[in-house]
């Protein structure tokens, strides 16, 4: 069987949950911790796809096998599977480890969600419940992800799968040693067998053998039976909760200073990205401020002179309007106002035009003068008018 234990979340419990539930009740069954801090914890590596080819080559040699995949590995390994098609077809199945913190079961449902997108049917993920209390019922503890499940359907829960809160884990935590093998020694100091041997007491297995994959090189590491030979004359593991929950703490912030320190060259490439990106949005906001003025000016150039055509063809056109009008006023008023003066004119001349002695001539010189006073009176006028 090979189980892969997941979650996008730290601190839910996956290391406990292979390493001392699933790996020593799995006979023969070996243990790989996907990491992602090298053996220095000085800086941290990505997984890349020729390593995930080597879990995968590793996955085919043996039977009985449990993954823990640490969180900071867990977006990188599911964007592996889904690059190869069908590699979580490897596994028998994916134990996603919760707690009742809300964030942490936020997380949880996203691995849900992120687990059925690769293919991962529900029927071969399995929740755990850990850090339940004894006098609060799981239904309401993890009400939040149990009704994501219910609604989405990534998961059956099983309520019985729970780990109840219980300060032994921390005595084990960051140890190769699982509860049964600290069982045994227990049991071997408490038949005489030797002071702190570290070795299992009979009937009892060893540690399972621990592999160590994705991990950057660096010294190598202790002999686990050195470290048990030197719990009689050295620094001994915690015996009491008050030591075991100092231990702890000491271990989260270790954890902690590590994750600042590699903070701090993220922050300096995050600065100078922004500061970067600043000077080139100030370079272009500089060139486009100038592009803008430009066009500016050129569309009050153009304005103007559109403005200036429209208006001297407007002027031009009321002008003309102008003159043809005066020019039909003055016609009317030429034929309204002469026109019956010099019929009557006419009508007074008419006789003397007819008489024989040519008196008529007299008459005709006054009429001409009045008519030619009356045709420069018009004309003035319609000078004036123009003007």
């Amino acid at each position: 069987m090979k189980l892969a234990v997941i979650n996008f979340s730290g601190n839910v419990g996956k290391s406990t949950v292979a390493r001392h539930l699933l790996t020593p009740r799995i006979p023969g069954c070996e243990f790989v911790a996907v990491e992602s801090i090298n053996a220095d914890d000085s800086k941290p590596m990505t997984i890349r796809g020729r390593q995930f080819a080597q879990l995968q080559e590793y996955l085919q040699t043996v039977t009985d096998l449990v993954v823990d995949v640490g969180a900071s590995n867990v977006e990188d390994l599911l964007a592996l599977m889904r690059r190869y098609s069908g590699s979580h077809m490897d596994f028998d199945g994916f134990i996603v480890p919760t707690v009742p913190a809300r964030k942490q079961q936020q997380d949880t449902a996203a691995t849900l969600a992120e687990l059925a997108r690769i293919g991962v049917p529900a029927q071969r993920v399995r929740l755990v419940f850990n850090q339940v209390e004894d006098d609060s019922p799981i239904e309401t503890t993890f009400e939040t992800l149990l009704a994501y499940c219910a609604a989405s359907g990534h998961a059956h829960p099983c309520l019985a799968a729970n780990l109840r809160f219980n300060e032994v884990y921390a005595r084990v935590r960051g140890t190769d040693r699982s509860l049964i093998d600290r069982q045994g020694q227990n049991d071997v100091r408490q038949a005489g067998a030797g002071a702190a041997t570290g070795q299992p007491a009979a009937g009892t297995r060893g540690p399972a053998r621990t592999r160590r994959l994705l991990r950057g090189p660096g010294p190598a590491q202790p002999d686990p039976s050195a470290g048990r030979d030197s719990d009689s004359s050295g620094m001994k593991p915690p015996t009491t909760a008050r030591e075991a929950l100092i231990v702890e703490a000491l271990g989260e912030a270790a954890t902690l200073i590590r994750q600042v320190e590699a903070l701090a060259p993220r922050l300096d490439e995050s600065r100078q990205a922004l500061a970067d990106a600043h000077s080139g949005l100030a370079d272009q906001l500089t060139t486009f401020e100038a592009h803008v003025a430009a066009l500016t000016e050129k569309a009050k150039v153009q304005t103007v002179k559109h403005i200036a055509v429209h208006t001297d063809e407007a002027a031009r056109k009321s002008i003309d309007l102008q003159s043809r009008a005066m020019a039909e006023a003055a016609r009317v008023a030429f034929n309204t106002e002469l026109g019956p003066t010099l019929q009557r004119v006419q009508w007074v001349l008419q006789p003397l035009i007819e008489r024989p002695d040519h008196r008529w001539e007299q008459w005709l010189t006054h009429l001409a003068a009045a008519a030619t006073a009356a045709a420069a009176t018009w004309t003035l006028a319609l000078w004036l008018l123009r003007s």
